[in-house]
């Protein structure tokens, strides 16, 4: 059975593509007010606009299939038209687009039987249901269908078996489309599900996890499955870019930093580990300007989370490391250089691993060109989260880091995977998920 939906700017901004891709049998009008509050806020540089001129532009791939003022028909049973009559007949005064919406509602109750007002304003709601339409929202928080390098497929019991006997397995045996290079994929028996097998996709096959459960810099370990796919990239030298986009407190700068310590002082395969940080002061209220040298200014100033990791780290190993000095003697020694963007330009590092923490707060200009100063046998790492920015000119779609996870994915020489479970606490689990 066919449900129709008149659905209101505020859902077509956050969840457009996401109804289109997840819905089945039902009937999405648009009505003609919507498109022009969409055209009001296009323009300009903030989310909104982003968001709106992508409605814009999936709009304008749909209509390629037929007359958008008449029924569309999509994938999965969907249906998709713009409304431009309004019933005008109701008790509003019509001097807002909410009252034209509602009155477009009315007129979609009559011509083709019951329609749902799928938004998130209260106001609008609350307008509808008293001339007794019926209204849903949609969800408290947007999801925005980012690529995470993770994909999770249930199988029979002996394609487990056969993937832990073997060691790998041939993706068509798993399956139906082929996986991006370095995606991460769990089995789960369909069976059992407790009953898993953790894999990446290298070389042509879905692979055994090398390096999931190492013990890296003095037995520091991955907490949770996502972390050990984070691992698994991390220590694999063939992957030259690695790029994270997870909420706080996942763990993603910790193991970064913990891999970045037991490749250069103890495997050393690199010279160095070069810290890079925007200099993006939190909520856009800068401190002014701090004294002293450069090195000073961005350890003080801008680079407290490396000190604050890097406390944690020594805290925890053997007593040759005094954890008073621990960051002059990396520095003194040539293990440790902390950069802003600002001084990377014309810059060329070699053996060198590099971190970018908060990424997400530079543009795509910006990454680029750190991105493009790695040289011979160097490594670059994105770690960030696009949903806490401080950059106002960057937004959850349009930032650095997500640019680079966009391009980059399917690239043999980069990995990225998603991490949503806080490890740091329950505190911080809670205000991930309520805040």
């Amino acid at each position: 059975m066919i449900k129709n939906y008149l659905i209101d700017t505020n859902v077509m901004l956050r969840h457009f593509e996401e109804i289109l891709e997840t819905w089945e049998n039902v009937g999405l009008i648009i009505p003609s007010k919507t498109i022009e509050e969409l055209d009001a806020q296009k323009s300009g540089n903030s989310e909104i606009a982003y968001l709106a001129r992508r409605v814009i532009r999936r709009l304008f791939e749909i209509k390629k299939y037929g007359n958008i003022s008449e029924w569309i028909k999509l994938d999965k049973n969907v249906s998709i038209h713009i409304e431009h009559n309004c019933n005008c007949d109701l008790d509003l005064n019509y001097n807002t687009n909410d009252d034209f919406i509602v009155g477009t509602l009315s007129f979609c109750n009559d011509t083709f039987g019951k329609t749902i007002l799928l938004s998130n304003d209260l106001n609008i709601c609350l307008k509808s249901e008293i001339f007794g339409f019926e209204t849903e929202q949609f969800g408290k928080h947007s999801n925005y269908n980012f690529y995470s390098g993770h994909i999770e497929k249930f199988v029979e019991d002996d394609i487990i078996n056969l993937f832990y006997k073997e060691g790998k397995i041939c993706w068509e045996n798993v399956l139906e489309d082929k996986p991006l290079d370095n995606m991460c994929v769990t089995l789960i028996s369909i069976n059992d599900n407790k009953k898993q097998a953790m894999s990446i996709f290298r070389n042509g096959v879905l692979e055994k996890l090398k390096y999931g459960n190492s013990k890296v810099f003095g037995g520091t370990t991955a907490k949770n499955r996502q972390q050990k796919y984070l691992l698994e990239l991390l220590m694999d030298d063939n992957i030259k870019i690695v790029a994270v986009n997870s909420p706080a407190g996942a763990g993603k700068s910790f193991l970064t930093t913990v891999v970045g310590l037991q490749k250069v002082l103890e495997d050393n395969v690199y010279d160095k580990i070069i810290y890079v940080k925007p200099l993006e002061p939190m909520g856009g209220k800068d401190i002014g300007y701090l004294p002293s040298s450069k090195n000073d200014k961005l350890l003080g100033g801008y680079a407290g989370t490396l000190i604050n990791i890097l406390e944690n780290i020594f805290a925890k190993r053997e007593k040759q490391y005094n954890k008073l000095s621990y960051v002059d003697d990396l520095m003194e020694k040539g293990y440790l250089q902390v950069e802003a963007p600002t001084f990377m330009r014309g810059m060329s590092y070699i053996n060198t691993f590099v971190i970018v923490d908060e990424a997400s707060n530079l543009n795509a200009s910006d990454i680029k060109n750190i991105c493009t100063r790695c040289g011979e046998n160097s490594r670059i790492f994105l770690i960030g989260d696009g949903l806490q920015l401080d950059n106002s000119k960057v937004n959850v779609f349009d930032n650095g880091l997500q640019h680079v996870i966009e391009n980059l994915k399917g690239s043999e020489l980069f990995g990225t995977i998603q991490l949503d479970k806080s490890v740091r606490s329950d505190v911080a689990q809670l205000c991930v998920d309520k805040l």
